[in-house]
């Protein structure tokens, strides 16, 4: 495991130095980001900007295959720094009160946790990092209002609960007092994807999401045999999908997903 280690002194060197090692610039600023709370005190701001450090550090070192970075003496890992960065973030929550701007950063830490941990194979950490994101994120939209991306979020979290769950093998979770099951999920995640296209509009973004929702309800279907639901889903996709052309917002990813809707449909006769 490689250990790069970084310390004031060493941050100090010149731009023209440091301008080809983008994790040094990281470390560099953020000790700087530690020394303007450390100078002139604490305030949401300068939290937020530690917290933001804390994840590009962590970042860049999973870029580059970083197993450990030494800050200041001590060994540091990626997800320690996440962690740190959350924890920054309940902070500025627990010391300035809540804002749509600070709720939205714990629940932008607890899906970069749950991702690590996914990625990592610790599943049962991604799947609890993954319920409080869903908390998190119901409550944005409950306190604040709905607006397009404050659904979205939820329907993530919603998916990535499911995803977890599923990759655990586990049947069903209790969310909020009510025993909930993956395909239950993908379903209010679906939901609330065509509630955004109602709301507010067609778009490249909330189109492609109701297409990826109908992925994911096609094998699920197929999963349990339905061969008719999968069809009906199959179909849903590709209306998307041709809704997307007429509005001229081809792509080579979307002409890719067309041909994953054909062979999907091809399977299926063919089991048939």
């Amino acid at each position: 495991m490689s250990v790069h280690r970084y310390s004031v002194s060493e941050t100090s060197k010149s731009f023209e130095e440091t301008s080809r090692d983008p994790l040094g610039l990281y470390v560099e600023s953020l000790d700087i980001c530690r020394q303007i709370v450390s100078r002139f005190g604490e305030s949401p701001q300068s939290l937020r900007d530690v917290s933001i450090s804390l994840e590009k550090v962590a970042d860049a070192m999973r870029g580059l295959g970083v197993g450990e970075v030494a800050i200041d003496g001590v060994s540091r890992d990626p997800l320690g720094l996440y962690v740190e960065s959350l924890d920054t973030r309940r902070q500025i929550v627990s010391r300035f009160g809540e804002s749509p701007e600070s709720l939205r950063d714990v629940s932008a830490s607890l899906q970069r946790i749950g991702d690590f941990e996914v990625v990592r194979g610790n599943r049962q950490q991604g799947l609890d990092a993954y319920l409080e994101l869903l908390s998190i994120t119901r409550r944005i939209l409950d306190s604040y209002g709905d607006s397009p991306d404050s659904f979205r979020i939820v329907s993530i979290s919603l998916n990535k609960v499911a995803d977890a769950m599923r990759g655990l093998g586990v049947g069903e979770v209790a969310i909020d007092g009510v025993s909930r099951d993956p395909l239950g999920l993908y379903v209010d995640s679906l939901d609330i994807r065509r509630q955004i296209v109602r709301r507010f509009g067609e778009s490249p973004q909330s189109l492609r999401d109701v297409f990826v929702s109908l992925s994911r309800m096609t094998f699920m279907a197929r999963e349990e045999g339905d061969v008719a639901k999968a069809r009906a889903y199959l179909r849903e996709a590709r209306d998307i999908l041709e809704q997307m052309l007429y509005r001229g917002w081809d792509s080579p990813q979307m002409q890719q997903e067309l041909a994953w809707v054909t062979g999907q449909e091809a399977e299926i006769d063919d089991q048939e």
